[in-house]
């Protein structure tokens, strides 16, 4: 009896052991949406969309391509936050890159408009995805 006692409390031990962690600091995602891909290891990708404006809606050649995005901290902190947007082709080539820029991003806070990012350049006609880098800034 004594040594079903001990085994039992050996079990329920490794088991809360098991299924106890840390409290995780900071969210990875690597969440998609169509033709938007998102990577961060500190905040959310709230809402996006990318759209391709036609000349013509039925035979027009591209004119433009348009991200509008918005992102949220899930963190209990605030932080500053690096962004960076590329578009690139179907090959995966650098097409276009918006200059990074700087974000304060309060505590559980989501941005209340979308930010928007505008490529209207010759190359236009081969952007096939964009990349969205938000990365926390180091002092």
């Amino acid at each position: 009896m004594d040594v079903q006692k001990v085994l039992l409390g050996i079990f329920a031990i490794f088991l809360l052991v098991s299924l106890s962690g840390c409290e995780e600091q900071a969210t990875t995602t690597e969440k998609t949406f169509e033709n938007i891909d998102f990577e961060s290891d500190i905040v959310e990708l709230d809402a996006a969309n990318l759209e391709f404006v036609k000349d013509d809606e039925e035979f027009g050649g591209v004119r433009s391509v348009e991200l509008k995005y918005r992102l949220h901290n899930p963190l209990k902190k605030s932080v500053t936050v690096v962004v960076d947007v590329r578009f690139y082709d179907e090959s995966g080539r650098e097409v276009f890159s918006e200059e990074e820029y700087t974000i304060n991003l309060p505590s559980e806070y989501t941005e209340n408009s979308l930010n928007t990012v505008t490529y209207g350049g010759s190359m236009v006609r081969v952007v096939d995805k964009v990349r969205i880098t938000a990365f926390e800034q180091v002092e």
